[in-house]
């Protein structure tokens, strides 16, 4: 476990310059793509169609659909742009990756019941304290608003405030990951990129899973931001919760394009290291979420995660030099708020090195401190696994803080 200095397993720091970076950063990109959420292959185009103008309670903006074509096959799938009112010049804008189901109300709905019950019997075991479990718990079954996203009219829930986006002078975009990649291990395959790409046959051992599938829509979604007049196309940053968090992160990491990454509880395969982690761990994934990468990874999960050739602080790394931000829940138990903070404190060893601003903090924080000054940011928020407006908050402020010191 890995208490102290937090090294890096794959970046020599005493040899490590702007000029090597670029490479050793290209080796990253390669090692997790192949190892962890798989490639996608080459030879595919895509296009987009701006099909109308929305109008929501005086907000404005524009459904479009992406076409993604490859072996004269085809997908599409609808994303939403909300823009602000009055901007008197291209703004800013983050694409938010949706895990929310427009059909299913909760984590679990839709499991087999066997499999919910083995489920919650590996989170018990693995969480590891019957107290934090048992909050855990009550956090995941208490009332709340039905756990739906509808893009083209549902602005108002925090996890994506369309309204104080704008009012902060942001743009909004957001698409479903299930339109790209349902989140079972077999129906993952029956619509959405599986098909498009392998068809009916098995994936290569470094195809993508779904997590690399939600990037790819991310990537594609910037594609048609950057064909928007009203969007800055060197502002455009992409967002995630929880396994979108993951998604997210991994679409920002790939490509250079989005200035900045909103990873929010992601926890294992995330932002969190996978060495001394509780709650979800690799062997864990594996089993239960083996869909979620490539056949490559899985091999990891019957080993030490001491003894795996990479982990992720070298991920959240590899966004250098670019921003990352990291949101954290205080009692969100499984992804572990402490082991995406360790993960933090690591990675800003390489933006140190290259010259760049580590966080700030370097001791876990009290609940409820963000950290928004440095290029690597942090927040810990009082509460369980979710994202929140005071989230999105906080990565305005990080956000505005590297691109527009002047603006409040």
């Amino acid at each position: 476990m890995r208490k102290e200095g937090y090294e890096v397993k794959n970046i020599d720091l005493s040899h490590l310059t702007q000029e090597s970076w670029p490479n050793q950063r290209n080796a990253l990109v390669e090692l997790f793509g192949t190892q962890e959420y798989g490639t996608v292959p080459s030879g595919w185009a895509s296009s987009v169609v701006w099909e109308k103008e929305l109008e929501q309670d005086g907000l404005h903006g524009k459904l479009g659909r992406i076409i993604v074509t490859y072996a004269e096959r085809s997908m599409c799938f609808p994303f939403a742009l909300w823009l602000p009112d009055g901007a008197k010049g291209p703004v800013p804008c983050t694409i938010q990756i949706s895990c929310h189901d427009p059909v299913a109300h909760d984590q679990m709905n839709g499991l087999d019941p066997a499999l919910q019950d083995r489920f919650m019997t590996m989170m018990k075991e693995l969480v590891g304290n019957e107290e934090h479990f048992n909050t855990m718990l009550a956090d995941m079954t208490a009332p709340k608003a039905p756990n739906t996203l509808d893009i083209t009219c549902d602005v108002e829930k925090g996890y994506w405030p369309v309204r104080q986006l704008l009012a902060d002078g942001y743009a909004a975009a957001a698409f479903y990951a299930s339109s790209l990649a349902p989140d079972g291990d077999e129906s993952w395959k029956q619509d959405g990129l599986y098909p498009l790409f392998f068809g009916t046959a098995e994936r290569p051992s470094h195809g993508f899973g779904c997590l690399a599938a939600w990037a790819f829509g991310a990537q594609r979604v910037l594609d048609a931001l950057l064909t928007c007049p009203e969007i800055d196309p060197s502002r455009i940053s992409v967002a995630g919760h929880s396994r979108a968090g993951k998604a997210a992160l991994w679409a920002a990491v790939q490509d250079q394009r989005f200035e900045t990454v909103l990873v929010n509880n992601s926890g294992c395969c995330g932002a969190a290291l996978n060495e001394g982690k509780l709650g979800e761990r690799v062997s864990s994934m594996c089993q239960m979420m083996p869909h979620w990468f490539c056949p490559n990874f899985l091999r990891y999960g019957q080993m030490p995660v001491e003894q795996m050739p990479f982990d992720q602080d070298e991920l959240l790394a590899a966004m250098a030099p670019r921003p990352v931000f990291v949101t954290s829940g205080s009692r969100d138990y499984w992804s572990d708020p402490m082991a995406e903070f360790r993960s933090v404190v690591s990675a800003g060893q390489v933006y140190a090195a290259l010259g760049k601003t580590p966080c700030a903090q370097t001791q876990y924080p009290a609940p409820g401190t963000a950290f928004c000054t440095g290029d690597v940011g942090y927040v810990l928020r009082e509460g369980p696994h979710d994202m929140t407006a005071w989230d999105w908050k906080q990565f305005c402020r990080f956000e505005a803080n590297h691109t527009e010191p002047a603006r409040d």
